[in-house]
């Protein structure tokens, strides 16, 4: 089963003020970090900060960051609306070229979904049913690769 996960980054801009101690980052339901759930934490001088694929999105839209200062003053955060996609790809082919029990390989194809604008990586999962159930990550491939 073949399919596609958006991943997006997420640029902190640094500030030259010796008070900031560190970054944290929040999913969120407002810019303000309204039912802020805490995501990560980076030390300063670390401008990006990596989401881990699967991270439950709570149904918040938001990924805010704020800055913890030495001062133990409130920063107004920087906010970015949560964008997540996955999208299914059509017309899976597999052709099995490895002639032992229990062992696959071979190329697999497919055809990318329509506007996949949001893509950046294809994963391909081993599983026991169409669905995806016990899916074992079997391999990825960056969008615009050719083999």
């Amino acid at each position: 089963m073949g399919y596609g996960r958006a991943q997006q980054g997420f640029r902190i801009p640094l500030v030259g003020d010796a008070y900031i101690k560190s970054y944290e980052t929040y999913l969120a339901t407002d810019a303000a970090g309204l039912g802020g759930a805490l995501v990560g934490s980076m030390t300063v001088g670390t401008n990006v900060y990596a989401v881990s694929s699967g991270t439950d999105s709570m149904g918040k839209s938001l990924i805010v960051v704020p800055t913890k200062s030495t001062l133990a003053e409130p920063t107004a955060p920087a906010a970015l609306a949560l964008a997540d996609a996955s999208e299914s790809a059509s017309a899976v082919s597999f052709g099995d070229l490895d002639l032992e029990v229990n062992h696959v390989g071979g190329d697999v194809s497919w055809t990318p979904p329509v506007g996949d604008v949001n893509i950046k990586i294809y994963e391909t999962d081993l599983a026991t049913d169409a669905a995806g159930s016990a899916g074992a990550l079997a391999g990825s491939m960056a969008v615009g690769t050719k083999v």
